[in-house]
């Protein structure tokens, strides 16, 4: 947990940096952050809150990268993949992927209505390969009790897990 909070407070710093601000008013801000108490709680208890925030931010850089001028079809596939991949780190990522991901979406890239939808289509073809790790908790439930770590039960149970129903 300390690890992955302390490259939280990295990211935040980088994340303060793009948004604009100079040294001083991100290193103020990153500092604030990082004395937070609920990121320095996160940080010195065993919990996967540290991993969760650490992935919410860089998923948050990897949207700026994707909506920047300069950004192409290979920065929206790393930023949907790893969208997908938000409900690993923390179950409460799937919102904000998907809002971000429609900011990613409504860029406009000068192309035709077909266009759009197909960027939308492989946006979330590239979200499903990055959520398809998830499909190993009913893979493991199905494999008995000495493989599970929950009590979820096949794919209704992991969009239980997913909205949280079992938390």
């Amino acid at each position: 947990s300390a690890v992955t909070s302390a490259v939280a407070v990295g990211l935040f710093w980088i994340l303060a940096r793009r948004s604009g601000l100079r040294a001083v008013g991100a290193a103020l801000a990153t500092v604030l952050f990082a004395t937070a108490s609920i990121v320095w709680s996160s940080a010195v208890e065993t919990e996967v809150y540290g991993l969760a925030t650490a992935a919410f931010l860089a998923l948050i850089l990897l949207a700026l990268r994707a909506r920047s001028a300069r950004a192409g079809a290979r920065e929206e596939a790393i930023f949907f993949f790893a969208a997908g991949l938000a409900t690993v780190a923390h179950q409460t990522l799937l919102f904000p992927a998907l809002c971000v991901s429609f900011a990613v979406l409504a860029r406009d890239r000068g192309a035709s209505r077909g266009g759009a939808v197909r960027r939308a289509v492989t946006g979330f073809a590239w979200a499903a390969l990055g959520a398809s790790i998830t499909l190993v908790i009913p893979v493991r439930w199905s494999a008995g009790p000495p493989f599970a770590w929950t009590d979820v039960r096949g794919l209704g149970g992991l969009s239980d897990y997913l909205l949280r129903r079992t938390y």
